[in-house]
């Protein structure tokens, strides 16, 4: 397994990237759903809570084996 993990500022960037693969696979998503744009929306909100951080968008990638 192979773990990548990654700190932007694009909401909409991060949800775009992850859901555009077929192979892709969302496993939760606690407090946002519908499209990928409303999703994004739904993050922006939610960063507006703490104003303090300053890299909001956090992204880890899984990258499993296929012998796993």
């Amino acid at each position: 397994m192979i773990g990548k993990q990654t700190k932007g500022t694009s909401f909409s960037g991060c949800v775009r990237y992850v859901l555009k693969e077929e192979k892709s696979k969302l496993l939760e998503a606690v407090g946002v759903e519908g499209t990928p744009e409303q999703m994004a929306e739904q993050f922006e909100l939610q960063s507006l809570l703490n104003d303090k951080v300053k890299n909001i968008v956090g992204h880890t990638s899984l990258n499993f084996s296929p012998e796993d």
